[in-house]
């Protein structure tokens, strides 16, 4: 029996090391440099031993409710905060408030821990891009850092280790110290071109606001777009409109034109909208929303609307796989298609692994019920590949002869989140389930204001090719672009 005697929560801080930006290498040098998964493995084997913590919880950038618990500790580096009692970490001022949270209380069982042969364990630091292996050695717990070093530019790799930061929660063996050893793992990024197909038209943004991409609908006078305004990330849609795609109206931020929710009003926490026409008139939008407060996007919902502007308390039709299933984490970013009788609805979906697939459903009778396609029909490629870390934000189109899909493609680094290259690529199916990728993205970043990510796709089939619309990130902010593309 290992027992530890002292004060019931010790504070312990790594080396100011967690901070640093990756190193900067010349480009011409990164083609020598192995793949991230080749680096990482050698780091695993050279390290040796064996994981001996378990990994009860972990939350990214954008959810970090267990932040609370190391909130005041300084933001360089790794943190960790050791729990030896429950007594410790019940008398934590946020811990009620953790505790009443279902998945937290469920995944941070206290009752299961045997406190005086185990110990709980905070860890903030950057596990969507670096590699963690804990280990005992006596008395201490050593934290093995693969410090992940991305071959890109110092100044993006520094911002981009904001979004990669993580806090998780560890069952560990009772120990007296927590200590860091860190090593540098250098790999190349890809480098990705686009085929050709696609030309900006124009090339600047098209909207003054900030925003994603969302729902696009040809319509006799033209266009109507419903645009994910950014305003403190809280998911407002707002319905622009528009004569040829490029000058809309509004052009920026409009209260007049803030969609409002039943019950909801203005501010409703909706993201990924689909959009297409209800039958008798009207609109019928899906989208993607949170069951719990900065908890991850977990059903998709659906709402009606006469004018587009106006909608109904959502319906709830799809939410997470059971447990084991590749979606039983997340789904989100609804594409829905009428076609064939049916309505079919590509989405978006995670597991704990947080790797986003494509999945399917149809429903038959007019989306009161879907039956879920078993395995995801458009998975990750394979590494170095433009599309090795992910595929997500769905949009499929039929052209009457085949279905097409547009997704987000990302491709260098751990967080699928903020890749380090994310495109838009493009595929082909018969039946929608079976997919051909394209060779390369049909869109790569290549303005300004799309810095190094291109987000929500959003298509038009037209004039024997299509209009792209889509979203490009800079310094954490989306624009809105188009682009005329060919097949």
């Amino acid at each position: 029996m290992r027992r530890i005697h002292g004060a019931v929560a010790v504070l312990l801080l790594a080396a100011a090391c967690g901070r640093d930006p990756a190193p900067h290498f010349d480009d011409s040098a990164c083609a020598s440099l192995p793949t991230r998964a080749e680096a990482f493995a050698a780091f695993e084997a050279a390290v040796g031993g064996t994981d001996e913590a378990t990994l009860l919880f972990e939350e990214g950038a954008l959810g970090q409710r267990l932040a609370g618990l190391v909130a005041h500790l300084p933001d360089e580096g790794d943190v960790a905060r050791l729990f030896r009692t429950r007594e410790a970490l019940e008398g934590e001022p946020a811990w009620p408030q953790l505790a009443a949270s279902p998945d937290i209380a469920a995944a941070i069982d206290l009752d299961a821990f045997d406190w005086e042969n185990e110990h709980l364990l905070l860890h903030r630091g950057w596990a969507a891009e670096d590699r963690y292996l804990y280990q005992i050695d006596g008395d201490t717990l050593v934290v093995r850092v693969g410090r992940a070093a991305p071959c890109v530019a110092e100044a993006d790799a520094a911002r981009m280790r904001d979004w990669a930061r993580t806090v998780r929660a560890l069952r560990i063996p009772a120990v007296a110290l927590v200590r860091f050893d860190v090593q540098v793992v250098p790999y190349r990024v890809p480098r990705v071109r686009a085929s050709g197909k696609c030309t900006r038209d124009p090339a600047a943004p098209l909207f003054r606001t900030k925003g994603m991409t969302g729902a696009i609908a040809r319509v006799e006078d033209g266009y109507r777009l419903w645009l994910e305004a950014y305003s403190a990330m809280s998911g407002n849609w707002f319905l622009s409109k528009s004569r040829d795609g490029i000058a809309w109206t509004p052009a920026g931020w409009d209260e007049d034109f803030l969609c409002t929710f039943e019950n909801h009003g203005r501010y409703a926490d909706h993201y990924g909208v689909s959009v297409l026409p209800a039958e008798g008139g009207g609109w019928m939008a899906w989208y993607a929303e949170r069951t719990e407060f900065a908890g991850p996007l977990d059903v998709i919902a659906r709402s009606f609307s006469a004018d587009g502007l106006a909608f109904s308390d959502g319906e709830v039709v799809l939410r997470p796989g059971p447990p084991g299933r590749w979606d039983d984490t997340s789904v989100a970013a609804p594409s829905v298609l009428a076609h064939g009788g049916r309505l079919w609805l590509w989405y978006e979906g995670e597991s704990t692994d947080r790797v986003p697939r494509i999945g399917l459903a149809f429903s038959d009778d007019g989306g009161a019920t879907w039956t879920r396609h078993e395995a995801p029909v458009l998975e990750p490629g394979p590494p170095g590949s433009f599309d090795e870390l992910g595929v997500g934000g769905p949009e499929v189109r039929h052209d009457g002869a085949r279905f097409h899909l547009w997704y987000e493609a990302s491709a260098g680094g751990g967080n699928p989140l903020v890749p380090w290259r994310a495109s838009i690529g493009h595929a082909v199916s018969e039946d929608g389930i079976t997919w051909v990728k394209d060779e390369a993205p049909v869109l790569v970043p290549a303005r300004k204001f799309e810095d190094f990510q291109l987000r929500a796709p959003a298509v038009s089939i037209e004039d024997g090719g299509y209009r792209l619309w889509y979203a490009g990130i800079a310094g954490g902010e989306p624009s809105v672009g188009l682009a005329r593309c060919t097949f």
